[in-house]
């Protein structure tokens, strides 16, 4: 499996920060965990938050992936989830893990948040991307995603856990570019016209 970057949480400020350093790219991030708020509680209106610092690192997508992608990809599409093979999809992710990337404490752990692209005109003929497409024509009232779906487009997936922060997804997206820049260079089919991101929605 290959480490890619590493990804310090728990910096003194609420900005994202990043650079080059001697070992890869690095990047930093400050958030208050959500996770440690709702184990402790609040003791009384005067009481400070508890400021939790962990260590991320970035990780080309693998095998041992597989499970927590799927879970994640379940919960983002939650009720029309079934309407979908996530299963190949994932296996999409896993085929070009040199484009995409991870992020986990350790390399054997589940990951807490990937990022990657999947061509649609070059997987057109897999079922999943078949569903997919028909199911963004079913909710495009104005016809203007039917158009980028005709097109050299690749579907960005992004998905974290919950209360995951989001300062880990710039670094993410600027790993992403890159490596689809590298990939098209290559002669590999990355280089798209259009990027389609697939956002839940909530109504009350």
């Amino acid at each position: 499996m290959g480490r890619k970057r590493r990804h310090d949480d728990g910096d003194d400020d609420d900005q994202a920060s990043a650079g080059k350093s001697d070992d890869g790219y690095t990047s930093s991030a400050s958030d208050a965990s959500d996770a440690s708020r709702a184990s402790h509680g609040s003791s009384g209106s005067g009481s400070s938050e508890d400021i939790v610092n962990v260590d991320f690192e970035y990780f080309d997508p693998a095998p041992i992936d597989f499970h927590a992608m799927k879970r994640m990809l379940v919960g983002s599409f939650g009720d029309d989830a079934e309407e979908f093979e996530l299963s190949e999809l994932v296996d999409l992710i896993l085929e070009q893990s040199a484009v995409g990337s991870t992020v986990k404490m350790e390399d054997d752990a589940d990951p807490y948040a990937f990022m990657s692209v999947i061509g649609l005109r070059e997987h057109a003929s897999k079922k999943v991307m078949q569903q997919l497409v028909a199911y963004l024509r079913r909710k495009d009232r104005s016809g203007k995603i039917s158009a980028v779906l005709d097109g050299n487009t690749g579907l960005l997936l992004n998905e974290r856990v919950i209360n995951m922060p989001p300062q880990i997804v710039p670094p993410m997206l600027k790993m992403l570019t890159g490596e689809m820049k590298e990939a098209a260079e290559a002669g590999k089919p990355f280089d798209f016209e259009h990027l389609l991101l697939i956002c839940p929605m909530f109504r009350e």
